[in-house]
């Protein structure tokens, strides 16, 4: 599959196209080769390598970057390309990061049903499981770990009926997300999840368990919390591992047979002579190993406590939350583009708890849900994803899964 881009001024390279639009293309893509329109502006040929995209609309993304109407770039679809030229490429690869993921820049639009769906119901499970922090805990005690498995598929089904009677509301996230809560509002989450509950209970002839909506919620003003656990205790944690395994190496170290022997290879001479420096270290390994410890097991403190706030019914306009989040000294302060009422912010430390006891409150008609955003999620099974993809008709390509939203990682 094939775009061009006409506007393209004389003295761009290959890479430097590449390079310009390589965050609007939501696929891998190839820059081929210029055709000269006059003196001054040519036309570049690309190629899409994922046949999974629709071509119409990345020409659309490209075309709604204000960058390329300022330079009066125009994407079109050709009628025809020349294949003569197609061998000379530049890779339109992205950039791989420390962890192999493609980089992607900050708040890309995600583009394609299937991605539209994926992510919405990713954020309203993220949602519903930070608005209930001991679900969590609680789908891990129920039968076979499956309430939050099973709530899952509830929020699919109800996101798929409305992308098949609503076309209109399902062209992005942030309005298939508003649209799920006038269906279904943040007062009825209780209900779902209780009911679910009951119903697996019931499946597995056990005794249905009575719970109150608050026995579910407990937002704690503890600092630094890592993954729901505060830091204190995953240090001391730490370092009663770190004395069990001084301990083990200590009396390694002790056994090694340092004796030498006229019957000894070369090696065996050689293996001797580092054991011996070893006893020769035991004195300073307690110290050595605490450090390496420190440095690479101990996790440190941020300097900022990331921060999800949520609307509901909806969230409040950025003029009436923009008092509120300067009061706590908010910095990174990003509205989703992908759930209709988040806000995420990064707050000092010194702000967190009293930030933290402004959860419930009223802004106009607006409650704000206020929670750490270092919480443990449930992961969507890809059996799951599969389904969502299949049902645009499109392959499951785990690589294509991660929709980073911008603010995530500030």
């Amino acid at each position: 599959m094939n775009i061009a881009i006409q506007g393209i001024p004389r003295k761009w390279s290959l890479k430097q196209v590449r390079d310009h639009i390589m965050h609007d293309i939501p696929c891998q893509f190839k820059t081929l080769f210029f055709n000269f329109e006059n003196k001054f502006k040519k036309t570049v040929f690309i190629e899409l390598l994922s046949a999974q995209y629709d071509r119409v609309q990345i020409v659309r993304l490209i075309n709604r970057n204000p960058d390329t109407k300022q330079l009066r770039l125009k994407a079109i679809i050709p009628k025809y390309v020349s294949q003569a030229h197609v061998a000379a490429s530049a890779s339109g690869k992205l950039k791989v990061n420390k962890k192999g993921a493609p980089k992607k820049r900050p708040g890309a639009v995600v583009t394609g049903s299937d991605q539209i769906l994926i992510v919405t119901h990713k954020e309203i499970m993220t949602e519903l499981q930070s608005k209930y922090t001991r679900l969590y805990n609680l789908s891990r005690k129920s039968p076979g770990n499956k309430l939050l498995e099973n709530i899952a598929r509830i929020i699919f089904e109800r996101l798929k009926s409305i992308m098949e009677t609503n076309p209109e509301v399902s062209t992005t996230c942030f309005k298939l997300s508003g649209y799920y809560r006038k269906l279904h509002p943040h007062f009825g989450d209780f209900q779902m999840v209780l009911s679910t509950l009951h119903k697996l209970q019931d499946e597995h002839v056990l005794p249905r368990t009575q719970i109150a909506e608050n026995d579910l919620i407990v937002v704690s003003s503890q600092l630094h919390m890592i993954d729901n656990i505060p830091f204190d205790k995953i240090k001391s944690v730490t370092d009663k591992y770190s004395n069990k395994i001084t301990k083990k190496i200590l009396e390694h170290v002790r056994k090694l047979d340092t004796e030498s022997h006229q019957m000894d290879t070369p090696e065996d001479a050689a293996r001797k002579k580092v054991r011996l420096e070893l006893k020769n270290m035991a004195l300073h390994l307690p110290s050595i190993i605490k450090q390496v410890i420190q440095r690479r097991l101990t996790p440190e403190k941020a300097p900022f406590h990331r921060v999800r706030i949520y609307g509901e019914p909806f969230l409040p306009s950025k003029d009436m939350m923009m008092p509120f989040t300067r009061r706590y000294k908010a910095v990174h302060v990003q509205r989703s583009d992908r759930m209709y009422n988040l806000i995420k912010m990064n707050i000092p430390p010194p702000s967190y708890s009293s930030l933290m006891a402004m959860d419930g409150k009223n802004i106009g008609t607006a409650k704000l849900m206020i929670r750490s955003s270092e919480i443990p999620l449930y992961k969507i099974p890809d059996t799951l994803i599969a389904e969502m993809k299949a049902y645009f008709g499109v392959d499951h390509d785990p690589s294509q899964d991660n929709f980073e939203e911008q603010g995530e990682d500030v």
